[in-house]
């Protein structure tokens, strides 16, 4: 029983440090996303394309995005407003590379590869069509 109990909470505060990770890359990719509205559907699966496939963490950073004023939630879109916040992020940076990879969108084979660099994160690999849909250019 003591193994146990000296386990468990360094597993908690581990996840938790993943979590809060994970909600500061999302906050990050919202500031970085190009577009100025979107709806509620188009941001939960640009966030569970590239941040986490957990949907509830998809909905706290949604909400913490909500909390710090870089989204506002009108009548059906959500408005992405950077400026508002009073968090600084990197302006993102999008570089190419000729090494072959797989879209992490679509799974494509790719003989050029864009990435998008937003502040502690890398994104990618991904296509000329798919970086595109993923609004970060």
């Amino acid at each position: 029983m003591k193994m146990f109990r000296t386990i468990v909470p360094e597993i908690i505060t581990f996840r938790t440090e993943v979590m809060s990770d994970k909600i500061q890359a999302g906050l990050e990719l919202i500031a970085a996303i190009k577009a100025e509205h979107l709806t509620p559907t188009e941001l939960r699966i640009i966030l569970h394309t590239l941040i986490t496939k957990d949907w509830s963490l998809v909905r706290d950073i949604i909400n913490a995005a909500i909390n710090e004023k870089l989204l506002e939630c009108n009548e059906q879109t959500y408005q992405i407003t950077p400026k508002a916040s009073g968090l600084k992020f990197q302006a993102s940076r999008i570089t190419k590379s000729l090494k072959p990879g797989v879209c992490k969108r679509c799974g494509k084979p790719l003989i050029v590869c864009y990435y998008v660099d937003v502040g502690s994160m890398t994104f990618g690999p991904f296509g000329s069509m798919c970086i595109r849909k993923v609004r970060l250019v």
